[in-house]
This record gives structure tokens, C-alpha cells and sequence, in this order.
């Protein structure tokens, strides 16, 4: 299971929105976003968003749209079993109240 925090799981939503989200280069989900793929490119390089290239500045970072793939790995991987998880514990509650 991928542990993500908060602040990437926020980025990657607003990414797979948007098509594209402003990443500041002192993020400090910079590296874990990195390292797991979630942006690519270099700072300094142009940026292709949706196919349309943009002119990045040194301190901008980007989530391409591959960003998308990314966003349902960690939907699947983090979101739906923790859903899964709070549903089963309600039912135990219910079953518990009921019993009782």
C-alpha cells in the first residue's frame, strides 16, 4: 500500500482536474513527488500541459497529465481501502449497538 500525504493526494486531485497544477520549488512534497513519478521535467525546460507547451520559470514545477495514472493508483491504493476500512468499523459499531 502507498502512504501519501495529504498534500500530494491534494495536488494529484487538483491535477487530474485541472490538467495541471503549480508546484513550487520549495514544496516540501517536492522529493516524495519526485521520487514516485507524480512530475516530471526539469526546472528551466518548457512543459507540455494537455499538449500545450509552457514556459516554465526556475521555481515552477508541474504535474503533467500522466499525474492522471498517478491519481488512480493512489485512489485505489489509499482512498478506496480506507473507505472500505471506515465502513467496516461503522458496521462492527452498528452490530455491537444492536447486540447490546
Amino acid at each position: 500500500m502507498i502512504i501519501i500525504t495529504p498534500g500530494i493526494f491534494w495536488k494529484l486531485l487538483v491535477a487530474y482536474l485541472k490538467g495541471s497544477v503549480n508546484i513550487e520549488f520549495e514544496d516540501k512534497n517536492l522529493n516524495e513527488m519526485i521520487d514516485k513519478n507524480y512530475i516530471s521535467s526539469e526546472t528551466g525546460e518548457t512543459f507540455y500541459i494537455n499538449g500545450f507547451p509552457i514556459q516554465s520559470s526556475t521555481t515552477k514545477r508541474f504535474i503533467t497529465t500522466e499525474g492522471r495514472k498517478a491519481f488512480w493508483k493512489v485512489v485505489f491504493k489509499v482512498f478506496i481501502p480506507s473507505f472500505i476500512g471506515i465502513a467496516g468499523i461503522l458496521v462492527t459499531v452498528l452490530k455491537l449497538l444492536i447486540e447490546s
